[in-house]
C-alpha cells in the first residue's frame, strides 16, 4: 500500500528555516516508506526541527550509535530488518537510549499501553497531532545546548506549513482533489 502525503510549503521564502542561534530539536524518523518519510521530514524541518531519517530499526540504531541523542523518536512499527517492538528491546537495554522520547506511528497496530512509548499515533494521523507531541517533550528532553531553541519552538506553536491533505497516510483517493485523481 502506498501512502501519499500533498504538501504545501507556506511562510518566508526559502526551502526550510534555519536557526542562527542555538541549533533546533533534533528527531530522529525511522519510517521504511519513503514518501512518508520525506514528507515527515519536509513538514518537520518547515517547523524549525532537525531531522535524522532512517529506513529502517537497524538504521535507527545505527545512526543513534554515531550522534548525539535526539530530543524524541518517531518510529514506524512495521519496518524490515529491525521493526518496532526489536527496535525498544534494544532501547531498553542502552542507558543512554532508554530516555529518549518514542511516539510510534502505525497503520497495524495498536498500542493500549506501553511504558516505553510516550505516544501513539494510528496511520493515517494529523500533522499537528504529531507536531503537539514532539513540542511537549521538547524542553525536558533537549540538551542543554539546544534549550534556547527548543523553548523558542515550544513558544511559537503557530504552523508555517499548509497541507493540502493534514493528514500523514491518507490513502491518494481520500486525498488528491478530483481534478488530479489519475
Amino acid at each position: 500500500m502506498i501512502w501519499i502525503i500533498y504538501i504545501l510549503a507556506k511562510g518566508r521564502p526559502g526551502a526550510h528555516p534555519r536557526s542562527v542561534g542555538p541549533q533546533p530539536q533534533l528527531v530522529l524518523v525511522a519510517e521504511d516508506d519513503d514518501d512518508v518519510r520525506d514528507a515527515l521530514v519536509q513538514v518537520l524541518e518547515t517547523e524549525g526541527f532537525q531531522v535524522m531519517p532512517a529506513i529502517d530499526g537497524r538504521d535507527a540504531l545505527d545512526r543513534l550509535g554515531q550522534v548525539e541523542p535526539p530530543c524524541a523518536i518517531v518510529l514506524d512499527w512495521v519496518m524490515p530488518r529491525i521493526g518496532g517492538e526489536s527496535f525498544l528491546a534494544a532501547r531498553a537495554d542502552s542507558d543512554r537510549l532508554s530516555r529518549i522520547p518514542v511516539f510510534v506511528v502505525s497503520a497495524t497496530h495498536l498500542i493500549v499501553s506501553d511504558n516505553r512509548v510516550q505516544g501513539f499515533l494510528e496511520k493515517p494521523f494529523a500533522v499537528d497531532d504529531l507536531l503537539l507531541l514532539l513540542r511537549r517533550v521538547c524542553g525536558a528532553h533537549c540538551p542543554e545546548e539546544r534549550r534556547a531553541a527548543c523553548a523558542n519552538m515550544a513558544a511559537n506553536r503557530g504552523p508555517r506549513v499548509a497541507l493540502a491533505a493534514t493528514r500523514i497516510g491518507v490513502e491518494p483517493e481520500a486525498s488528491l482533489p478530483p481534478a488530479t485523481k489519475a
